[in-house]
């Protein structure tokens, strides 16, 4: 529900920019054929030319404004207001766990409102690198799963920067040796790796198990 809340506000405001920049680009030609040349071929000429004229194309300016507005909103909301998300969510001694593997969304953006997890499930054949953008400011991530998901070595480049993370699952994920050995295979917390089915050599694994001891993995 919140997510089909949030794509009506976003498109009602893309249609307002719209509206507010077309209605823009009109009285600027009238005003002068320069200026209307100007602004549709340069827009960020368009906020000289609102300060340049004051009251005149005020009306115009405040409809973008109110377009962006909405537009922005809901990213905002989800970032900035805890989202109850049911039974996908649970305090174990007072730390938050998030199993969202299996679950009916789409929409990661709401882990922006989650960031002092410190497990997170989310084994989805749809979650890839542009999901886990969303894990930025997770700095107490202990615990990851992302098994059978679409993450790449580029996705590995976010998981690097989580400074608490210890277990990490990858299994039949698409990340290379290569991938590892530039992202996490110096990754001083990582304690325990899931590499099944994934194209990081058998070689490169016992390498960093025996690197630091205690370490265990999966290939």
């Amino acid at each position: 529900m919140v997510e089909q809340y949030g794509v009506h506000f976003m498109l009602a405001g893309l249609a307002l920019m719209t509206i507010g920049w077309l209605w823009l680009v009109v009285k600027a030609f009238r005003d002068r054929v320069g200026w209307g040349v100007a602004i549709l071929v340069f827009p960020p000429l368009a906020p000289i030319y609102v300060l340049a004229k004051g009251g005149a194309v005020w009306a115009p300016a405040a409809l973008i404004a109110l377009g962006l507005a909405s537009a922005a909103f809901p990213p905002l909301y989800t970032r900035l207001v805890p989202i109850d998300l049911g039974p996908h969510e649970r305090l174990v001694d007072g730390e938050r766990h998030l199993t969202l593997t299996g679950w009916d969304r789409k929409d990661y953006a709401v882990l922006g409102s989650k960031s002092d997890a410190v497990v997170l499930q989310m084994a989805n054949p749809d979650v890839g690198d542009e999901t886990l953008r969303n894990l930025k400011g997770f700095t107490m991530l202990r615990e990851l799963d992302l098994n059978d998901t679409k993450v790449t070595d580029a996705g590995l480049e976010v998981i690097k920067d989580l400074p608490a993370l210890t277990t990490l699952r990858l299994k039949n994920t698409k990340i290379t040796d290569a991938g590892f050995k530039a992202s996490l295979a110096a990754k001083e917390p990582l304690q325990r790796l899931d590499l099944t089915g994934t194209a990081v050599d058998r070689e490169t694994v016992e390498a960093w198990k025996s690197a630091k001891p205690g370490r265990r993995a999966m290939r």
